[in-house]
């Protein structure tokens, strides 16, 4: 018995290690679109984003190209649903897990869609979902951009007044300021370039580092084979250099 118990043994941890070594292999990551911040939009059948972005490093300013789309399975619903591809402004866009087709700058691709004036959207239909094939060129160009400091300090006992120059080209201006505790949000008419943060909306944010974009966007609804579809195209300045004390 003394010689048989340690090659028992031997089997038994060789075929627990077995075991662990043939399960199954993790599948792919999925595949998530980015969120990109834009004014609710209801009864439509499908919602297409334009969106240029300015950052700022330094005395540089630099513009990055992205864009989203999503089809519904009908204007009265949330569903979303298959097309059959798209592009724009010539560049593929990438389908993710839920059926959100995006583009996002690559480090072979750094400042993503360049826009100019255009706005091309490329979408190949996809007859079972309802969608048709849509050829949308846009050459009335994006809002105005807003005017965003490269870094910001709000200090929770002063009122701090965000002034983006313009708002010209836009049916409104959304100004979101993300901190470690909380998000303020409020939407404003293109005759208001300037909103002050009271004390109290800086102190529900939290102390610490912070977010602010500053978007002018307008909406154009138009039909395509019957289907009613919100062509937005959005202009952002943003910075994440925020400090919160």
């Amino acid at each position: 018995m003394k010689k048989i118990l340690p090659a028992l043994l031997l089997l038994s941890i060789l075929g627990t290690n077995s075991c662990e070594t043939t399960g199954p292999e993790p599948g792919p990551d999925p595949i998530s679109a980015p969120v990109i911040s834009m004014p609710s939009i209801k009864g439509v059948d499908g919602i297409l984003v334009a969106v240029k972005t300015s950052t700022k490093a330094g005395s540089t300013e630099t513009f990055t190209g992205t864009g989203q789309a999503v089809f519904y399975k009908s204007s009265s619903s949330t569903l979303k649903v298959e097309a059959g591809g798209g592009k724009l402004n010539g560049k593929t866009l990438v389908k993710s897990d839920d059926n959100i087709y995006f583009y996002i700058p690559t480090t072979t691709d750094p400042k993503g869609i360049v826009y100019g004036s255009q706005i091309f959207w490329e979408i190949s239909a996809n007859a079972a979902n309802g969608v048709p094939a849509i050829s949308d060129n846009d050459g009335g160009g994006f809002p105005n951009t807003p005017v965003l400091s490269e870094s910001l300090l709000l200090d929770q006992t002063q009122v701090k007044s965000l002034n983006w120059i313009s708002s010209v080209g836009s049916d409104s201006t959304m100004i979101i300021v993300k901190g470690p505790n909380a998000t303020f949000k409020k939407v404003v008419s293109p005759s208001v370039t300037t909103i002050d943060l009271t004390k109290a909306d800086i102190a529900k944010l939290g102390i610490g580092g912070g977010e602010v974009s500053i978007i002018n966007y307008k909406v154009i609804t138009k039909t395509v084979n019957g289907k009613s579809y919100a062509f937005i195209k959005q202009s952002v300045s943003f910075t994440n250099k925020v400090t919160i004390k």
